[in-house]
């Protein structure tokens, strides 16, 4: 087995590379083991409609969570020095404090105007927890890019599998309180909570002496200026990527009921959720080191042909037996009437498989600094995916024939993100020497 391993590394990457990306994904792959075994427990402990009402609580923080960073923790692993990284890891920290604060104040003033808008009475109080969320996703994002940064992959895979273990316990824990669902927040904010801390106090004993130098406004007021286009575009763009992929269950909520909600967020959860991060499990890697890459050669065209071929491979076996059994797979781990979520995988199965590749690929859009580009792309996906899911219910009227037309259209658009990071990857066609 070892031999096999060390065959597979020095065909497909560096060995650096190779142990990055096998460290992140066995951590990764832990994670995820760990809620697929309690969700046969979790689906009986809550029904379709608490799974759908959580989908929207969680799709509320992933929009919001964009917002408050800047999006300047992606540009971290970007300058020179550690001292210009750090000082806009400090930047994104204020801008995170500063914009969960926002929230909590406007929450505050219209709780009610959101919850008569949306209509989803039963989350109204838990609405005052989103902020605390923000904070905690946003903190745990920006500590996350720099430990990138520092090549710390193993303290990132260990944190991984912490909130894995603290969210499953504690939603198992928690599954007699009065609303299903309010079990299922509370998890993901012991899990949220668990996760950062553990992460910021990783990085507490690693720091250097840097660290213990004061923080310089100048240095930060510099670096927010340098990287600017990155909340200039990338806020709007991820929060356009975040609409789109929560979209389906804000619409399928509203159009239908929190029933079918919920068989889609768990054909979610259960299906690509767990491919997709361990495809960030690589994405973090290729981007640590496609931006070496850019910077010593002015191209990451290898690692990205590389990168692509092995996820292809990876995805081969996974996204078969998704196809031909999930229908009966969900039916005999989450019980019957949990048939419909393994229907809508089955559906789903050739969008999930394009995003597989596309999302760690796409980390090229800010590695080349192509933000205006991906602002772009991600208009026309949420656009795409508006139109897609309104019209279909407007003409068939039917949840699965809605799902098949969204999950076509989204396909399109995937092919088309990874045709443009492989152009990006090409760079500026400098030869590479190994």
């Amino acid at each position: 087995m070892g031999r096999l391993i060390a065959r597979i590394r020095a065909k497909f990457f560096s060995a650096e590379f190779s142990r990055n990306v096998i460290t992140l994904m066995f951590g990764t792959i832990l994670a995820q083991i760990i809620p697929i075994v309690v969700s046969p427990i979790l689906t009986r402990l809550y029904d379709p409609s608490e799974f759908g009402l959580f989908s929207v609580y969680a799709g509320i923080v992933g929009i919001l969570a964009i917002i408050v960073t800047g999006r300047y923790e992606l540009a971290i692993m970007l300058p020179d020095d550690d001292e210009n990284a750090f000082h806009l890891a400090m930047v994104a920290i204020t801008t995170t404090v500063s914009g969960s604060l926002l929230i909590l104040f406007l929450i505050g003033s219209f709780n009610e105007k959101i919850v008569y808008w949306s209509s989803v009475g039963d989350i109204g109080n838990w609405l005052y927890f989103v902020p605390l969320s923000t904070l905690l996703v946003g903190v745990f994002s920006i500590i996350n890019n720099w430990k990138n940064r520092k090549k710390q992959f193993k303290d990132i895979a260990t944190v991984k599998v912490t909130q894995a273990v603290v969210t499953a316990i504690s939603n198992v824990s928690l599954g007699d309180l009065s609303k299903g669902f309010n079990g299922l927040i509370v998890s993901l904010i012991l899990g949220q909570g668990a996760a950062a801390v553990l992460l910021g106090r990783t990085s507490e004993k690693k720091k250097n002496t840097q660290f213990k130098k004061k923080i310089s406004f100048v240095k930060m007021k510099e670096n927010a200026s340098r990287y600017s286009d990155f909340p200039k575009y990338l806020i709007v763009a991820h929060l356009l990527n975040s609409l789109s992929s929560y979209m389906p269950l804000i619409f399928l909520l509203k159009l239908y009921d929190s029933s079918i909600s919920g068989y889609y967020a768990l054909a979610e959860r259960t299906s690509i959720v767990p491919i997709v991060l361990i495809a960030k499990a690589f994405g973090d890697v290729f981007r640590q080191r496609a931006t070496e890459d850019f910077a010593k050669y002015g191209n990451s065209k290898q690692i990205y042909l590389a990168t692509l071929k092995k996820l292809f491979i990876l995805s081969i076996g996974p996204f078969t037996i998704l196809f031909f059994f999930s229908p009966d797979l969900f039916s005999f781990v989450f019980g019957s009437e949990w048939r419909t979520s393994g229907e809508f995988a089955q559906i789903m199965v050739l969008m999930f498989f394009l995003q597989f590749m596309a999302n760690p690929l796409g980390n090229l859009f800010m590695v080349a600094e192509k933000q205006k580009l991906d602002l772009l792309w991600q208009t026309l996906l949420c656009l795409f995916s508006f139109s897609s899911i309104y019209i279909s219910y407007l003409a068939f009227d039917n949840p699965k024939t809605t799902i098949l037309v969204y999950s076509l259209v989204i396909s399109f658009m995937y092919i088309v993100n990874i045709l443009m990071s492989y152009k990006f990857s090409l760079g500026n066609d400098k030869k590479r020497t190994q």
